[in-house]
């Protein structure tokens, strides 16, 4: 199914905007998944689709829906719709970062809409990001860190390197880009730091 708005959208990422092709892919897949979201609230209310609207994998096949009508609809969308398509990926238990890009590739098609002179206003500008999980930091136990500061072997010239590699980053709870960062002008060797 051809939805002329999405493509040119599409090859304007790719020609005008040099997007990759991962990133490509998946602005597809998202507007593929709108656009079948869009083609089964129809003209209807969006918050009263009911089974259809709950189970995103129920959504009928871009293939069975009127082009026109679709293409119709995305020029026609209102925010409050757009709203209750993130509810719907919510619902459906999808991250929040993943509803957050969904989100941002929809503001990306919508921007590109209006600087096409197809619409006036984007109807993704008044939506705000979801707010992002805060996940903590992974960290190693006791019996790990122990393990990998016995690892390399101390005989060896390569071994007493990355000994004293392991050493900086534990003892100063450096990240590696700190530690790759450093120079022998930021080491004092009277004083014994870094």
């Amino acid at each position: 199914m051809i939805i002329t708005l999405t493509n040119e959208f599409l090859d304007y990422i790719q020609v005008k905007r040099n997007f990759s092709a991962h990133t490509i892919r998946s602005y597809a897949a998202d507007l593929m998944q709108f656009c079948q979201y869009l083609a089964a609230a129809g003209s209807g209310d969006p918050l009263q689709l009911g089974e259809t609207a709950t189970s995103l994998d129920k959504l009928p096949p871009l293939e069975e829906a009127d082009v026109a009508a679709v293409e119709a609809r995305i020029l026609s969308v209102e925010p409050v719709e757009i709203r209750a398509y993130l509810g719907v990926l919510s619902e459906n238990k999808y991250s929040r970062s993943t509803i957050a890009r969904k989100l941002a590739t929809l503001r990306s098609f919508y921007k590109y809409l209006v600087r096409t002179g197809r619409l006036e206003s984007s109807p993704v500008s008044v939506i705000r990001t979801p707010r992002q999980d805060r996940r903590l930091p992974k960290f190693l136990d006791i019996s790990q860190i122990d393990r990998l500061l016995d690892a390399p072997d101390k005989n060896t010239l390569l071994g007493a390197r990355d000994s004293a590699i392991l050493e900086t980053i534990y003892s100063a709870g450096l990240r590696i880009s700190e530690l790759v960062g450093l120079n022998i002008e930021d080491m004092d060797e009277n004083e014994g730091v870094l």
